[in-house]
């Protein structure tokens, strides 16, 4: 049986019409979610990509896997998923669109092949040349491919389908629609309005000037006719999979890895800070070509860690895991779990954000950051930081600084986590302490990654990529 990976980078839950949203984004998703086994309560454990990415290849959270910050690789030692499957006679395939999922950052260990997309120099990017509404955007540079999801899938099909290996194939598909800039392909910008005359672009830059509810619509507008694409390049890979008969012998997972924000709370947009329900909230769609799972996903909650563990169970392969599944990812084929847990700590100088989800309450800590003066004063001689700061002072200082805070949301009677019951209700002492009694578990165990000095300096183009995308300043 093959294994087909896809993820969809930055796509939030709530933004999909079979997860409740009003505008259809998605009937050809909302079809396979039908037929298949759609987890209605499914979460991240973590708020960006490369903490996110390391958690589903080995089913283990941020601290275990040792990629938290923007400084770290995924160099450890781990069973990873592909690892697995090669080893049980799989041909294993890795093709990512971004640099945050690269090789150059250790991705590709356990992969027969795996291909960096956005470095193939053949391909153009539809985000240079795109348009919204009459008006031509233009990113940034123009220098850096942002591969389409279509070219993702295209590239699947030229390593994989056509190959027509006898053994079973695990492809890990990496898209970034629609992850920022926010720039949907030609012939897909359904939602956007061509009488917006604001400041947003859809660009990264554009972002930080979002302050008005237009300007906060401009981006729903534009990130929404993106998952509009998304949805379309999903129906596309099925096809093909039926095409070359591979369908019906694939087991096909959806997920998004991370939300992302529009202004939904404190003016944040974009992903990495406060996980609340936009961010930690996520898809996860499987198909089950066979026996179909005991738990049909309608209740209970499922994380992304758990990904790998039931993939394995389905299989039937065993999992080399010896870690508590407390603090690792476990099958969810016969059920769900009470909680899940999420943990970022992206950068030096930004301020680290937990949480504790259960069915009806959710717990969040943010932390500031205590890594002393030095990370500051790094900061302070940066040119460019210096220029992003002093562009917008009040976007920066509230997304990277901050005092340790607590919130306590009753996710059932108020789902947009307007009200912080912290301080009134009964439950606090208790969820407080379970997220503690979590850190400290993570705590002992042995770190399985490497240090920060023994890592490689990023490639160029990776490099030029992820600044292009703002992970780099």
């Amino acid at each position: 049986m093959n294994v087909l990976v896809f993820i969809s980078d930055a796509l939030r839950a709530d933004h999909l019409s079979c997860y409740g949203y009003e505008r259809d984004t998605t009937p050809n998703i909302d079809e396979f979610a039908a037929e298949h086994t759609m987890y209605e309560n499914a979460f991240t454990p973590s708020t960006w990509t490369r903490s996110v990415a390391p958690s589903i290849l080995t089913g283990t959270y941020p601290s275990v896997h040792g990629v938290n910050t923007l400084d770290d690789f995924f160099t450890g030692n781990l069973p990873r998923w592909p690892e697995i499957l090669r080893k049980n006679g799989y041909k294993t395939v890795g093709i990512s669109a971004i640099g945050n999922v690269s090789s150059g950052i250790g991705f590709d260990h356990g992969f027969d092949q795996f291909v960096d997309l956005y470095k193939d120099g053949s391909l153009t990017s539809h985000r240079t040349e795109s348009t919204a509404g009459d008006e031509l955007l233009e990113h940034e540079s123009g220098r850096v491919v942002f591969p389409t999801a279509g070219q993702v899938i295209d590239r699947f099909e030229t390593e994989v389908l056509e190959q027509n290996d006898e053994e079973p194939f695990f492809t890990f598909l990496w898209t970034i629609d629609p992850h920022d800039p926010y720039q949907p392909p030609y012939g897909f910008e359904e939602y956007v309005d061509a009488e917006y005359d604001g400041p947003i672009d859809g660009t990264r830059e554009s972002l930080r000037h979002a302050s008005s509810e237009d300007d906060f619509q401009r981006l729903i507008d534009l990130y929404d006719s993106e998952i509009r694409y998304t949805d379309h390049a999903f129906r596309n890979l099925l096809n093909r999979l039926e095409h070359y008969g591979e369908f019906d012998d694939t087991m096909v997972i959806f997920a998004g890895d991370h939300g992302e924000a529009f202004g939904d709370h404190d003016g944040n947009v974009g992903h990495s800070h406060v996980p609340y329900e936009e961010l930690m909230r996520v898809p996860i769609i499987v198909r089950y070509p066979d026996d179909q799972p005991k738990w049909k996903g309608d209740d209970k909650l499922v994380s992304l860690i758990d990904l790998m563990p039931t993939t394995l169970d389905y299989l039937g392969i065993d999992n080399p895991s010896e870690i508590d599944d407390d603090i690792s990812g476990r099958s969810v084929l016969e059920q769900g779990r009470s909680t899940v847990y999420s943990e970022t700590d992206y950068a030096d100088v930004q301020n680290s954000f937990y949480a504790v989800r259960r069915q009806r309450l959710k717990y969040i800590k943010t932390e500031s950051p205590n890594r002393g003066i030095q990370p500051y004063l790094q900061k302070l001689v940066d040119p460019e930081f210096m220029l992003q700061v002093l562009t917008n002072p009040v976007y920066f200082l509230h997304r990277r600084f901050g005092e340790t805070s607590e919130r306590l949301y009753d996710i059932q009677h108020d789902p947009k986590e307007t009200e912080n019951l912290v301080d009134s209700n009964d439950h606090t002492d208790d969820l407080r302490e379970q997220l503690a009694e979590w850190r400290a578990k993570l705590e002992d165990i042995e770190f399985l990654g490497k240090t920060r000095d023994e890592q490689n300096e990023l490639d160029e183009q990776t490099e030029e990529q992820l600044r292009e995308m703002g992970y780099i300043e």
